[in-house]
């Protein structure tokens, strides 16, 4: 029943910052402050209450800490121009495009160059053959995410800190091996161990174990998609150390 107090007061504390966004963090940092130390002087009976007080405090300063705009989003629609920055993750091959998170250090503007920074999500063609790490410009118009429906796309980005996209981009690769060296080699073996799978198996056999153990659904067909999720099992085709566990036994 504790971690239920501690959850609701965290839900709590999240949703009056969402909603009072002109709150400042140092304000929740304060509230923590006062907050701990009523812990600190509560006697057994009020503690829990106290407990869930501070979780509600530490919620509040959790969002407040949250960057909800950067400095890029200040030339979205301003026309054509060229971000300059670093590829942070994976890119996302789909059948039309490839899209990929770019930390951007700068912007260049009717001839001019200006310092900037931010993350942007670029979408290029499929053809564009960039990694993780590369340093690159990119040229198009940043644009805001929309919403569709009762999907919101931008809050869906803003949970990863990107708040513009550049769509239809133009790619001009400038280095490589930027990144962090770790995780380019695991990037790496994750290529060559799905290059594998499609060599040894066909489709769909291929694209479904791609899902399962590299967690790279891009391949599995529409209809097959449909199939797992009739029968209530689209879980299986997502990575987990449990998906890992049956290959192991059924290796065995």
């Amino acid at each position: 029943m504790r971690l239920v107090y501690i959850a609701l007061g965290w839900i709590a504390g999240i949703m009056l910052a969402a909603n009072n966004s002109a709150s400042p963090p140092l304000i929740w940092a304060g509230l923590v402050v006062m907050a701990s130390a009523a812990l600190w002087l509560a006697n057994p009976e009020q503690r829990m209450v106290m407990v869930a007080l501070l979780a509600f405090m530490l919620g509040g300063l959790r969002l407040s800490l949250y960057p909800r705009t950067d400095d890029i989003t200040r030339y979205v629609n301003t026309g054509g121009l060229t971000i300059e920055g670093v590829i942070i993750d994976e890119p996302d091959i789909r059948d039309d495009r490839v899209q990929f998170q770019v930390d951007v250090d700068s912007v260049t503007r009717a001839g001019q160059t200006l310092a900037t920074n931010g993350l942007a999500l670029v979408q290029a063609p499929r053809t564009a053959g960039v990694r993780y790490g590369d340093r690159i410009a990119a040229t198009g118009i940043l644009t805001m995410p929309g919403e569709f429906d009762t999907f919101s796309y931008a809050d869906f980005l803003a949970r990863s800190g990107v708040f513009t996209i550049m769509r239809n981009a133009a790619i001009e690769a400038r280095s490589n091996q930027h990144g962090n060296a770790l995780y380019a080699s695991l990037l790496d073996l994750k290529s060559r161990a799905q290059d594998a799978i499609h060599r040894h198996l066909p489709d769909p056999q291929a694209a479904l174990l791609s899902g399962i153990l590299l967690g790279n659904e891009r391949g599995i067909s529409p209809e097959i998609s449909e199939a797992f999720s009739a029968v209530g099992a689209a879980h299986i085709v997502a990575i987990s150390g449990y998906n890992m566990a049956i290959l192991n036994v059924s290796n065995g």
